[in-house]
């Protein structure tokens, strides 16, 4: 049963799109945007860690500066199907900066009626992928900014508020 209910939201997820903003039914992403998901999160240790380039060290970036994000698996084996990123201060939860998916990756808006805008970024499909890569664009005001990643493996199984180390914007 829980498979079948499985293929069914991936089903119905691919087959009704939005034109005006991410592929998929309203409700699908009223659910991630308001984290009012069916099941508990996963409590164990996050399944994947950010690749941030070109600076990995130091995280120190210039206002509007291209960054490349990689979301990758700590486990060889571990898929995901789904992701919801943004990027925010450290006192304060709003999106800020411009996200470009790369791939099956795409920039949407929690805060859009819609969902049309760039201050998200989530998968355009729900396909499995052992990867991601987006580019955030660094917001023009200097200042510490953190990731804040919900990551979905399968329909019931997934995990949110994975923070990424500090973003320096300078």
């Amino acid at each position: 049963m829980f498979k079948l209910l499985q293929i069914f939201t991936v089903a119905f997820f691919i087959a009704v799109a939005n034109s005006q903003g991410p592929p998929g039914p309203e409700f699908f992403w009223d659910i991630w945007c308001t984290r009012n998901f069916v099941v508990e999160p996963a409590t164990d240790s996050f399944p994947l860690w950010y690749d941030i380039i070109p600076d990995p060290i130091f995280n120190t970036f210039s206002p509007g500066e291209a960054i490349r994000v990689t979301l990758r698996p700590n486990l060889p084996d571990f898929e995901f199907t789904g992701f919801l990123i943004r990027a925010h201060t450290q006192s304060d939860m709003s999106a800020v900066g411009q996200w470009i998916g790369i791939g099956d990756a795409q920039g949407m808006s929690c805060t859009n009626e819609n969902f049309v805008g760039d201050d998200y970024a989530s998968q355009s499909v729900p396909n499995m992928r052992t990867f991601q890569d987006l580019i955030w664009t660094a917001p023009s005001t200097p200042g510490n900014y953190v990731f804040n990643l919900t990551t979905v493996e399968t329909f019931m199984s997934y995990w949110v508020d994975q923070l990424s180390p500090v973003i320096r914007v300078v």
